[in-house]
């Protein structure tokens, strides 16, 4: 009777011993398994630098599909927000650099003056337009994050490298979001004005990836105006920040 309890004893510590095993085991599975999938879809995503979104509350999870080093494409599962207990999957998300589109008022410094400054645009093509259709644009481009740069930073190197200029004010008009539902990153709108050119300064070659030709165009008020109307700004957010600029403008007067 003796031999028999002390075999039940060690049999149910047997018992135990290998339940526990195959738990340990089991979560040890659980936790190898998690590891390789933030391997295989996130850690392993290294050409873009720039930062991710979450919204606090919101997010539950993100999921990377692809990138290049201009721009990060995602899946994201989001809290709906009229039911909190419920998640929408799938939702589709692009995270890109914040960027500045720059309004620049000023003179070429030959025959204009002071008197005679001119709003300075692009006329330009992208890949984005249709073929033979050419744009005018902003003076603009990427906010270099790895660099600590501040928006205004970022549209007086963007007007020095593009146009050869220095401006004595450069005035922020808003922080928009490019895409509400897509991401797209956050455009500054700035308007520089007292823009004289560099002496001595060679533009540069335009070396960006959209390979696109520029000439420059000077504009008056009413021509900056007209041309946003017949919308020769083939670009919404360019059409945006010409619009916003002539209205700044307008109610500086008016005061």
């Amino acid at each position: 009777m003796s031999n028999q309890k002390v075999t039940s004893t060690r049999g149910g510590r047997l018992l135990i011993m290998c339940i526990s095993l195959l738990t340990l085991l089991f979560l040890l599975q659980k936790i190898v398994c998690k590891w390789k999938f933030m391997t295989d879809s996130e850690t392993r995503w290294t050409l873009y630098r720039g930062k991710v979104w979450r919204k606090d509350g919101v997010t539950v999870s993100i999921k990377t599909v692809g990138e290049s080093e201009f721009a990060r494409f995602q899946i994201h599962s989001i809290r709906n927000p009229k039911d909190p207990r419920k998640v929408l999957e799938n939702w589709l998300w692009v995270d890109e650099y914040d960027q500045v589109n720059v309004l620049v008022y000023g003179d070429d410094g030959s025959e204009m003056t002071k008197k005679d400054s001119k709003w300075i645009v692009f006329e330009q093509e992208k890949y984005g337009f249709v073929k033979g259709s050419k744009s005018l644009a902003p003076i603009g481009g990427l906010i270099e994050e790895g660099h600590n740069e501040c928006e205004v930073s970022a549209a007086k190197r963007e007007v020095q490298e593009e146009l050869g200029m220095i401006c004595g004010l450069y005035k922020v008009l808003g922080k928009y979001r490019s895409a509400a539902n897509r991401g797209g990153g956050f455009v500054y709108v700035i308007v520089a004005t007292e823009c004289v050119p560099i002496s001595n300064h060679s533009e540069r070659i335009n070396e960006n990836s959209d390979l696109e030709i520029q000439k420059k165009v000077y504009l008056s008020d009413d021509e900056l105006l007209k041309s946003v109307i017949e919308g020769r700004f083939l670009e919404v957010k360019w059409t945006a920040a010409v619009a916003l600029t002539l209205l700044e403008k307008m109610s500086t007067k008016q005061e």
